[in-house]
């Protein structure tokens, strides 16, 4: 889709999908757009070359994308933590013209985008003065309103996430513990986000804790990385309401970071998730996409790796039966477009 050491989000967007991202390029870091349709190569929307980037490797998580029909949304920290944002269509092309929302985002953790009434909400981790919240804002007509921090009073607030499925914008968070960490959820009404509310408690989550929401038949679901045995990195799923425990969907064979998302597909959801392929940190990563059914269920993998033989940095959406992954292999981002049976 693009080259360079890139990071990237994917959404659905008019008649196939649309992938935007920011990437190392020579000197200096680039944000990107394309569309891609199975069958066709991808075709170039848009790029701007970044006045304020990433520099040292800093960067640590994927831009949010999002769409509704072929209006695309765009968001982005840049090199000194201002929130960028640009809207676009996605069957046009031209330069990016983005906006400020915000400063001191955080390059650890992606932000997340949902559609409400004739706007859209923005949501992201803030870490400026140390101290890590979650703070969101809606964004019509090109102007953002000033940002809502919902981070709870007595604890901090990471990797939020607008549940996608959900009918309305709903956004979950982690508020990272030592031990037992506490899962939150925030629903927009009007103008105006409600209540923060406890909604259950997950222990031994990794440092720094990813995750990624996801509804299920009328339920809101989990994707997200743990403490493995002897300290490795694991992935688990677990549903937001009730006790049910977690399932494991990648064991603690590997140290470091692994990325998760997830999507809606059918009556449950697709889940992509980083896996290892040995046990140091720094080892070569391949990505495994799964079908989960309402239960939580988890169909076989299926394992993806770039033309270089790795992949990792995933990110998946879904439309109808197709599924898009997307993911960093060597020096270019790329998107693999698969059909899926129903859970």
């Amino acid at each position: 889709v693009f080259g360079g050491d890139g990071w990237a989000d994917v959404a659905a967007a008019g008649d196939g999908f649309v992938v935007a991202g920011v990437s190392r390029l020579g000197d200096g870091e680039h944000a990107f757009a394309a569309q891609v349709i199975a069958g066709r190569a991808p075709r170039p929307i848009a790029r701007l070359a970044l006045e304020a980037d990433a520099m040292g490797g800093h960067r640590r998580a994927s831009p949010a994308v999002a769409a509704e029909g072929t209006e695309v949304a765009f968001a982005w920290p840049d090199g000194e933590r201002h929130l960028r944002w640009a809207t676009f269509d996605v069957a046009g092309s031209g330069p990016l013209r983005p906006i400020t929302v915000a400063e001191g985002a955080s390059l650890q953790f992606s932000p997340t985008i949902a559609r409400h009434d004739r706007g859209w909400l923005v949501a992201w981790t803030d870490q400026e003065g140390g101290h890590r919240r979650v703070l969101a804002t809606r964004i019509a007509n090109g102007r953002a309103a000033p940002p809502t921090d919902l981070t709870p009073s007595a604890g901090g607030a990471v990797s939020p996430s607008f549940v996608p499925g959900a009918e309305a914008p709903r956004l979950v968070y982690v508020d990272a513990r030592e031990s037992m960490s506490v899962i939150h959820r925030v629903d927009a009404s009007g103008d105006a986000f409600g209540a923060t509310e406890v909604i259950r408690p997950v222990s031994l989550l990794t440092d720094p804790p990813l995750a990624a929401s996801v509804r299920m038949r009328g339920s809101d679901w989990l994707v997200y990385t743990g403490i493995g045995s002897i300290a490795t990195t694991a992935v688990g799923l677990v549903p937001l309401v009730g006790s049910q425990p977690p399932t494991t969907l990648v064991p603690g064979t590997g140290y470091g970071v692994l990325y998760v998302d997830a999507a809606p597909f059918a009556d449950g959801a697709v889940v992509a998730t980083d896996v290892p392929t040995a046990s140091p940190p720094d080892s070569p990563r391949e990505v495994q996409l799964r079908v989960i059914d309402p239960t939580g269920t988890a169909g076989e993998p299926v394992t993806i790796r770039g033309p270089q033989g790795t992949a990792a940095r995933v990110r998946v959406a879904s439309r109808g039966a197709e599924v898009a992954v997307v993911f960093a292999d060597g020096d270019a981002v790329w998107a693999v477009l698969a059909r899926c049976a129903p859970p």
